[in-house]
């Protein structure tokens, strides 16, 4: 999800904030908050789910089976917290094309992505790095 929010920055810089595609008129001020506000939301949404939803290290697991469930748990709400963070990115790009500026669009995709390369990544490797290590013998 980290690629596709550097996939749609490049396809805005190209397209929309060069000459290749013409301007739309600036957006309605009431539409550029709701977007604005939407893509802040998402974003606070995606750090409030990570530090609440998604643990640091899989709880301590009596046999190899519980230890799956823990991982399949924490792979599903890791993949709620990264959506959430590239919605709010979506809605810069959403901003972009509805003439928005460069400041706000970009500022939104960049916050989506240090919020997905600061905290949600180190989480999950912090996470599935535990989870190899109690794995029992031979099996990972």
């Amino acid at each position: 999800m980290m690629a596709a929010l550097v996939v749609y920055g490049g396809m805005l810089l190209v397209f929309r904030f060069s000459a290749l595609m013409s301007a739309p008129a600036a957006p309605e001020p009431m539409l550029r908050s709701i977007l604005l506000a939407m893509g802040a939301a998402l974003l606070a949404g995606s750090v409030a789910w990570t530090f609440t939803m998604l643990p640091s290290a899989p709880a301590e697991a009596h046999d190899a089976t519980s230890l799956e469930a823990e991982g399949r748990r924490f792979l599903g709400r890791s993949l709620v917290a990264s959506g959430l963070a590239e919605a709010g990115g979506l809605a810069g790009c959403t901003l972009a094309l509805l003439g928005g500026t460069l400041v706000e669009s970009m500022g939104l995709l960049g916050a989506s992505l240090i919020v997905q390369a600061s905290i949600l990544l180190p989480r999950g490797e912090g996470f599935w790095r535990a989870w190899e290590e109690r794995q029992p013998p031979g099996r990972v």
